[in-house]
């Protein structure tokens, strides 16, 4: 009876645990959706005429702006975006952008239908937006990153409903392997042909399809994955260098861009971005990048927790609670009707007193040799190019004129207030990232891991950010 009782209660266990997971992950894509919008540009020429519009996805943020502070869960006006959901590259001049004039927010169902048309022989011709811009919030472009795709828009008004997100201080907080959840408004499908649904216009001698794009938070679409990777990516080096990015297999598509990438946790890790065509992996960039931008435009994005999970927390509760009493249940059943055991009583000699630990002296902490040949840390490229600095002991580097022995003019991009160190001791070179935003790169390597310590000699090449700010170690006079 006892052995028959206690599987029936470790099956039990087993399917509780699963279904509570279950239910925790699905709530974290739903609770994102709150805080997602989506995103209609448009372009008018100098006589007012719409030339151009599309639409992508974007999500809310807590910040803080002067007296103004919005908190996690609240109504927000402040949202991130990709670069190329309010802006088009000028393909007369590489890296040079038009800014959408207009830029919507929509919220509602009906207000942005989209038009597909195509041939009497089901040739698919192009599409086109019809939109109810006084059913929509109007919003600004606060900024955007000519090296990194995203953007940051101010609205005009809340947005109904929409919520800001709990953000992570950057993707670094994730791990491949670990569950992510795409969250946008992905475009519509156009082979539809031959479906049955086209309506003829004998005026243009073309058929065609109206659909309405919905931006109401049921309409939003919400894709679960596994993280594969997370790196440095230059895949799209033409498009915007050497980014950080995270790849998953959650599925993505166009209208997607600009959404968030939430982990698992409920934290927001990266904007959902693009993919490679023919392949099956999708590419979010890091979230660090929104968070740097928005702070250069005078905004200070707020992250981390500000609350509990409560689907989390009930989760938890229920599993504590049915554990607790099926351990009591099994307890009482153990105990039932036995027989009390008998008590042996030995002798024992007192154990000996502790022999004394002797107090370990610490080490000396190194000295640098003051006739040491010291090595330089030379600027190879970016705002310091050409100068040469000794490494004696400890250089800090970064924008910040208080806290930095090396000190990088403050418009360098992808450079954070205190970005990283070089420190000598006993003969060697240590470089260590300080926790910066857009990281720390030694050439071979790859990306740093944030305040570890690494070797290195003459002659080794690292940059901040990017390869615009680019340094190398050399000997006392430059040779390497």
């Amino acid at each position: 009876m006892f052995k028959r009782l206690s599987c029936l209660i470790l099956a039990l266990v087993l399917m509780i645990t699963p279904l509570a997971a279950i239910n925790v992950s699905a709530s974290v894509g739903s609770d994102a959706a709150e805080g997602v919008v989506l995103v209609y540009s448009q372009y008018h020429d100098g006589a007012g005429n719409l030339y151009y519009d599309e639409w992508g996805s974007g999500f809310g943020v807590a910040y803080e702006k002067g007296s103004k502070s919005v908190d996690v869960g609240e109504v927000t006006d402040l949202f991130v975006t990709n670069r190329h959901v309010v802006t088009y590259e000028d393909s007369s001049s590489t890296g040079s952008y038009t800014v959408a004039d207009k830029v919507y927010l929509v919220y509602t169902d009906d207000a942005l239908k989209y038009t597909d048309y195509y041939d009497v022989d089901g040739n698919y011709l192009g599409y086109g937006y019809d939109a109810e811009t006084s059913r929509m919030v109007l919003c600004t472009v606060v900024g955007y990153s000519t090296e990194f795709d995203c953007a940051i828009l101010r609205a005009d008004s809340t947005v109904s409903g929409r919520v800001a997100l709990e953000i992570a201080e950057s993707c670094d907080e994730a791990n491949a392997g670990d569950k992510v959840f795409a969250v946008g408004y992905p475009g519509l499908s156009s082979s539809v042909f031959d479906a049955g649904e086209l309506l003829y216009s004998e005026a243009l001698g073309q058929y065609y399809l109206t659909r309405s794009v919905s931006g109401e938070v049921s309409a939003s679409t919400i894709t679960q994955g596994i993280i594969s990777r997370i790196g440095n990516s230059s895949a799209l080096s033409d498009y915007m260098g050497s980014v950080y990015v995270i790849g998953t297999d959650a599925v993505i598509s166009s209208g997607n861009s600009g959404g968030p990438l939430v982990h698992e946790d409920g934290k927001v890790i990266g904007i959902n971005t693009y993919s490679i065509s023919g392949s099956s992996v999708y590419y979010a960039i890091d979230v660090a990048y929104a968070i740097e931008l928005a702070e250069d435009n005078g905004y200070t994005i707020k992250t981390g927790s500000s609350g509990v999970n409560l689907a989390l927390i009930i989760g938890i509760i229920a599993a504590v609670v049915v554990i607790i009493v099926l351990v009591i249940v099994i307890v009482a059943l153990a105990t039932k009707n036995k027989k009390p055991a008998q008590k042996n009583i030995a002798m024992v000699d007192p154990a000996p007193n502790p022999t004394p630990t002797p107090t370990p002296v610490p080490a000396p902490a190194p000295v640098n040799d003051p006739t040491a040949k010291y090595p330089r840390v030379q600027c190879t490229a970016g705002a310091l190019v050409g100068k040469r600095y000794p490494i004696t002991g400890i250089l800090r580097m970064g924008r910040n004129p208080n806290c930095n022995e090396i000190i990088i003019p403050g418009d360098a991009s992808g450079v954070s207030g205190v970005h990283c160190q070089l420190e000598y001791v006993n003969g060697i070179v240590y470089l260590k990232d300080l926790g910066s935003t857009y990281g720390t790169y030694l050439e071979g390597k790859g990306r740093l891991a944030a305040n570890q310590p690494m070797p290195v000699k003459v002659g080794d090449r690292f940059y901040l950010g990017s390869k615009n700010e680019m340094f190398e170690i050399v000997n006392k006079g430059g040779t390497k």
